[in-house]
């Protein structure tokens, strides 16, 4: 973090790996993710300029972001700075600059004192962007004097390729295979059952089981998972 007043000059930084989408769009997006909300408030702090990016730097008075956006890509983007300018009553103040994940939830929180003689301050954040952070709609929220001083939103997105499917569980596997199956019942000249089996559909019309669950019978019987059966007399070696 870098914070600098118009008179004087007080250098921060700090660099954050953080963790960890649930958000709502528009009017009913949470508190924290209300872009350009709220920057007018009852702090003697008034914001009037936000500037997000990847890189700027002081010039003269003010901050200047060379690459300004709020859309960030992991893994290509490594770092995300967030300026605020601010006008308020010349002294010494108490800043306070809380980064939230895309649940809502405080991922870093850091403090610092404001000391200028004038009434324009510029602060900036800047925060490390590690491969693994969380995608979604992240907010940066200010508070200076415990009073809201200006939030900043934006986003993350992960350009790495999604990895391969899990294996699928054993519940899955039976479900995929169920249908496929069927009860091979060997019979006798008289219909009756001798022995009976699993046998598995591998084609249309085709179905492959075990020699032993057929051996002796004159015919079969083929019951299906869905209730149905049907008799057969034609085997294929």
């Amino acid at each position: 973090m870098k914070l600098w007043a118009a008179v004087r000059s007080a250098p921060f930084h700090f660099a954050a790996y953080v963790i960890t989408l649930a958000c709502v769009v528009g009017f009913f997006l949470p508190r924290h993710l209300r872009a350009g909300q709220d920057q007018v408030n009852n702090s003697q702090f008034r914001v009037f300029k936000i500037l997000c990016g990847t890189k700027g730097e002081l010039r003269g008075a003010k901050y200047v972001m060379d690459d300004q956006r709020t859309v960030f890509h992991v893994p290509k983007d490594h770092e995300i700075v967030i300026a605020f300018e601010w006008q308020g009553t010349p002294g010494t103040h108490h800043a306070v600059g809380t980064w939230r994940s895309p649940d809502g939830k405080v991922a870093l929180t850091s403090n610092f004192e404001l000391n200028s003689d004038t009434t324009f301050y510029v602060g900036t954040w800047t925060l490390a962007i590690p491969a693994d952070i969380a995608p979604g709609l992240w907010a940066l929220e200010a508070q200076v004097d415990g009073k809201p001083a200006g939030n900043q939103i934006f986003q993350i997105v992960s350009d790495e390729p999604a990895g391969p499917p899990p294996p699928p569980s054993p519940a899955e596997i039976y479900q995929r295979a169920a249908p496929a199956t069927i009860f091979v019942t060997s019979l006798d000249q008289n219909g009756e059952p001798i022995t009976r089996g699993l046998g598995f559909f591998v084609g249309d019309g085709s179905v492959l089981t075990a020699f032993q669950a057929i051996d002796g019978a004159s015919s079969l019987r083929l019951d299906f998972a869905d209730g149905s059966f049907a008799k057969v007399t034609d085997v294929v070696n």
